[in-house]
């Protein structure tokens, strides 16, 4: 009899499908100095659960970011989480992108019994090089401009020779 209850139990648990998240994987690509932005959809009735985002898959999955169940945004660091209640959709944005972030990672809803996940897949791409910067002097051609007064005719100085030298003096 004993056998019979845990096969009945464990045929429920894969029937319902353990859960209640409308998408079992989501893909999602960035670059890598960018953002992500992945969203997770659940089925009504879990608007007032905690949710959490965690790194690694189900099993072996460690909790970066979680809501309280009543708040629907928490920030720490280059995540956040938002908890879209009228959406019922979990939108985790991880900024600034770096290579080693690329792997597993999941969106969960906190019940008793198996908690409704979907596995996330994040592959980030290498940024593309930027292209290298040259430096360039330059180098003007350009005739520097001479400011000229107008010519106001023959300039008429006074001389005097000197007796004794018979040089002019101005």
């Amino acid at each position: 009899m004993k056998t019979s209850l845990v096969t009945v139990c464990t045929l429920l648990t894969v029937v319902s499908g353990g859960g209640g998240m409308i998408h079992e994987e989501v893909k999602e690509t960035g670059t890598e100095g960018s953002a992500a932005v992945i969203h997770c959809p659940y089925t009504k009735g879990y608007e007032t659960y905690i949710k959490y985002f965690c790194k690694g898959v189900y099993t072996n999955c460690t909790t970066l970011l979680q809501t309280n169940g009543e708040d629907s945004w928490r920030h720490e660091g280059r995540l956040s989480l938002t908890d879209s209640k009228e959406q019922r959709l979990i939108v985790v944005t991880i900024r600034d992108l770096r290579m080693e972030d690329t792997g597993p990672y999941g969106c969960g809803i906190e019940r008793i019994g198996q908690d409704p996940f979907t596995l996330v897949r994040l592959t980030v791409n290498k940024a593309p090089q930027p292209p290298q910067k040259l430096n360039i002097t330059t180098v003007s051609t350009r005739p520097t401009p001479v400011k000229t007064v107008p010519d106001s005719g023959p300039i008429h100085t006074p001389k005097s020779e000197d007796p004794d030298t018979g040089m002019f003096c101005i």
